[in-house]
């Protein structure tokens, strides 16, 4: 019962502190329930998101965190395209890892994308890059599946890369 009566005083307190009514204390307390409700379920019930048991987990986790140290420099913008003034000054050596492109999980305009941004995909490297964008000069994509059409893209790269591209 005591605690029952000090809700009632504490409600009775606000009513008068902050000016607002029954429903309303009522609906603060619904919300201040169901928050306390959905921290505790949160810290009790879920599982941790980085529970990582191997090393190779861990290099996993970190590997989209260090990404931007290992692909970009100073001179460069934020699509990673070198911009030509700051990069004669840049002081910083480009690290020579290169990301599995099998692990890509972005996805490209391949109507609009750069040739870096192409080589992103797996098996694009430089020189299909820029076949890929001199085929869409004379002739935009429609379809994912017109992708087939530049030469050195075939059925098992496309396989590879179809969820990787839009147009």
């Amino acid at each position: 019962m005591k605690f029952i009566n000090r809700i009632l005083d504490l409600k009775n307190k606000l009513k008068e502190k902050l000016g607002i009514n029954n429903a309303e204390i009522s609906i603060v307390f619904i919300l201040l329930i169901g928050l306390l409700i959905g921290g505790i379920y949160r810290n009790f019930f879920t599982d941790l998101e980085y529970n990582l048991t191997e090393k190779d987990e861990l290099f996993f986790v970190l590997d989209s965190l260090a990404e931007v140290n290992k692909t970009t420099y100073i001179g460069s913008d934020s699509n990673d395209e070198p911009i030509p003034e700051l990069e004669k000054k840049d002081t910083i050596v480009k690290q020579k890892y290169k990301p599995s492109k099998l692990n890509f999980k972005g996805v490209v305009n391949i109507n609009s994308a750069s040739s870096r941004q192409l080589q992103k995909l797996y098996k694009i490297g430089e020189k299909t890059a820029q076949r890929i964008i001199e085929y869409r000069k004379q002739n935009p994509f429609k379809t994912k599946e017109e992708i087939m059409n530049v030469r050195g893209i075939g059925k098992a790269t496309y396989e590879k890369i179809k969820n990787n591209i839009e147009v």
